[in-house]
């Protein structure tokens, strides 16, 4: 649940771990200049979101969207003061072999009645202009992309790499 479900004991509790948290990485970030920093979950629910200015990408969970529309509201849920808008990533899941088109890694049925994997609705949902940057597309249960029945090594996240390299172009 998000912090404003806390009470004020668990608030403070949490506060202070992510303090912790923080300064420990902030350490590691000044420390480390060059190497990338990725914050991946829900940054409006963090009760102190300074880290996240260290931050290169802020990946967005959007694994249970069922369509583009939803990916956009999302990611407007973490434009909240405080979380840099410029480096947004939206996180979805790559759909398990055999899985239901209604299961996790698909967009619901289009207007034409045509499923999409959400790793390629993802990569379309991208390339479109929106009030916030749209940096690119994380894949969780990339593995599950690995084999395809023409033996095709990754099949769809390579669609979705091209789709972003070509479109608007």
């Amino acid at each position: 649940d998000a912090p404003a479900n806390l009470n004020d004991e668990d608030m403070a509790i949490l506060t202070g771990g992510m303090n912790a948290f923080n300064t420990v990485m902030k350490a590691w970030k000044d420390a480390n200049p060059s190497k990338l920093l990725l914050f991946s979950g829900l940054p409006q629910n963090l009760p102190e979101t300074g880290i996240l200015a260290d931050c290169t990408y802020i990946i967005v969970n959007a694994e249970t969207a069922v369509s583009k529309d939803e990916l956009s509201v999302m990611i407007r849920k973490a434009c909240v003061e405080g979380i840099p808008a410029d480096r947004f990533i939206v996180g979805v899941a790559a759909a398990a072999p055999g899985n239901a088109l209604s299961d996790e890694g698909w967009f619901t049925a289009d207007a034409d009645g045509n499923s999409v994997r959400a790793i390629e609705g993802a990569a379309d949902w991208v390339m479109t202009a929106d009030s916030f940057k749209k940096c690119g597309i994380s894949v969780s249960d990339a593995h599950n992309d690995y084999f395809s029945s023409d033996a095709a090594v990754f099949p769809n996240i390579r669609k979705a790499i091209t789709r972003m390299n070509h479109i608007g172009r």
